[in-house]
């Protein structure tokens, strides 16, 4: 028999001592396992801001490889992105004792990434007044305006009763039926500003404050426009015909240019009107 040919006896002893072995190795393995304790390693299970967390490649003997389930999250080596929202990522410790191995997950909960962007505080609108009184059918565009400047001022807007007033994305409202309705602008994080809107029925006659006015030259007068009965038209167009002897503002303001004279004509918005004759002097 040649000496330097292992027996059959021999190689099962060698395969049960490497057997025995590995179950040693396997036992203190599991110890290792056990008590292994990651938490102030992976902050208590909870991230929340971007970081290189120092996961250890050894433990009592035993080393140690990581797999994260999210590497756009948590990468193999321990390098953290935070997300846009919050996630769930399961890092697997994978350990190596002789000729044993064992694993064990761990969650960690990555908190989403912090806004940069600048906060609404206040959002006005560009009527001044609580409510304002429109005539049915009668279109008007409300602005917000968001403070501080560098916010969003992206808004959405709201009608809490949209078959009386109806208000579009871009805050052009539109008076459907007679009523009154809230509408609403409100900014990302929730800030908002409420205006009401009450609706009448649509003017059949305009009513100034005057008819006809003597001016001298550079002198104003400020025509006031209603209607009447239950009717209303929130706005009014103004206009001369003659705006080198006067001029008119957007707002009523009559001033007297030079010696002639002028009819200022004065529009509700379903096109009734009424006119103011000017002399100046």
């Amino acid at each position: 028999m040649n000496p330097l040919k292992p027996t059959m006896e021999g190689v099962s002893l060698k395969a049960e001592l490497e057997e025995q072995q590995k179950k040693e190795d396997q036992k203190k393995l599991n110890a290792i396992i056990a008590k292994a304790d990651f938490r102030s390693v992976l902050q208590n299970g909870t991230i929340k801001k971007a970081c290189k967390l120092n996961l250890p490649n050894k433990l009592d003997g035993a080393s140690i490889t990581w797999k994260s389930s999210n590497t756009a999250v948590i990468s193999n080596n321990g390098t953290v992105k935070l997300p846009k929202k919050d996630t769930i990522v399961i890092l697997t410790a994978t350990f190596t004792y002789g000729k044993a191995t064992g694993s064990k997950n761990l969650k960690v909960t990555v908190k989403k990434e912090a806004s940069t962007a600048v906060q609404a505080k206040k959002v006005t609108l560009n009527v001044k007044k609580s409510s304002i009184t429109l005539g049915k059918k009668e279109k008007v565009t409300l602005k917000a305006t968001v403070s501080p400047s560098k916010a969003s001022q992206k808004v959405t807007w709201k009608s809490s009763k949209p078959k009386i007033v109806l208000v579009s994305s871009k805050g052009v409202i539109t008076a459907r039926a007679t009523g009154a309705a809230k509408i609403t602008a409100t900014a990302a994080n929730g800030k908002k500003a409420t205006i009401t809107v009450k609706v009448k029925n649509a003017p059949k006659k305009v009513k100034l404050n005057a008819t006809t006015k003597t001016l001298k030259r550079n002198k104003t007068f400020q025509i006031k426009a209603s209607t009447t009965g239950s009717t209303a038209s929130y706005q009014f167009k103004y206009s001369s015909s003659k705006k080198s002897v006067a001029t008119v503002s957007s707002t009523g303001k009559v001033k007297a240019k030079k010696k002639g004279k002028a009819t200022i004509t004065v529009k509700a918005y379903n096109g009734r009107k009424a006119t103011l004759k000017i002399t100046v002097k």
